[in-house]
């Protein structure tokens, strides 16, 4: 039995062969372009991706080094003391010559295609840091000069709460919400507990004083 020649289809009835073949180009052209746009896309997402990764990994490590070689144990060390001497200002009296701002310097141009919540941590992270480096200078200058612990409470102060913001932001930086298993950080925990034992000193120093840090003055004599 013969079989039944196939209906034209109804969208190129009418159509020429030449304005069918034209109209084949273009679903070719239009299919290559999304397959393109895909391509693109596909690539960006994945430039995000290892930018997020490099972006979380500097940041585990410095606050790791914060642990490992107790910087931070040494400015809340600081800010329990109620005596001072010669001696122990000179323990403060280090240079810090090590840079921490190499690969965020490197990457910060890309930082546009990260999203706003994150590039919002990962800046904040790093400008307190380098705050942090700053306000430590006074203590160094302080070595060579008569003990006064008003004062080095104060840059202490200063130095603690700048240590704050560095933590909050690493704090959410490494949260499970930017990793690609969706699972806890072992440094956003080490983070969220020198975040503690830095908002316990800064506690301490505002206790002690009786005015919010860093804007400390002698306690008043009873």
């Amino acid at each position: 039995m013969p079989t039944p020649a196939a209906s034209p289809d109804p969208a190129c009835s009418g159509l020429s062969n030449s304005e069918r073949a034209a109209l084949i180009g273009v679903a070719g052209v239009a299919t290559t372009l999304a397959f393109n746009g895909l391509v693109i896309l596909h690539a960006r997402r994945q430039l995000r991706d290892n930018l997020i990764t490099a972006l979380r990994s500097d940041v585990r490590s410095i606050v790791q080094a914060f642990h490992l070689t107790h910087i931070v144990k040494a400015y809340v060390f600081a800010a329990s003391l109620r005596q001072l001497d010669a001696t122990t200002l000179a323990g403060y009296d280090t240079a810090r010559e090590e840079t921490y701002f190499k690969l965020y310097e490197s990457l910060s141009p890309q930082l546009g295609t990260l999203p706003q919540d994150l590039a919002r941590e990962v800046v904040r992270f790093y400008t307190f840091l380098h705050v942090s480096r700053d306000a430590a200078k006074p203590l160094m200058a302080m070595a060579s000069k008569t003990p006064d612990l008003v004062r080095f409470h104060i840059h202490t102060g200063n130095v603690l709460i700048a240590l704050r913001e560095v933590l909050l932001a690493a704090v959410q930086v490494l949260g499970k919400k930017y990793s690609r298993q969706r699972s806890s950080d072992e440094g956003a925990a080490l983070a969220s507990r020198l975040l503690a034992e830095v908002n316990a000193a800064i506690k301490g120093l505002e206790t002690h004083y009786g005015h919010p840090a860093p804007t400390l003055q002698a306690p008043a004599s009873p």
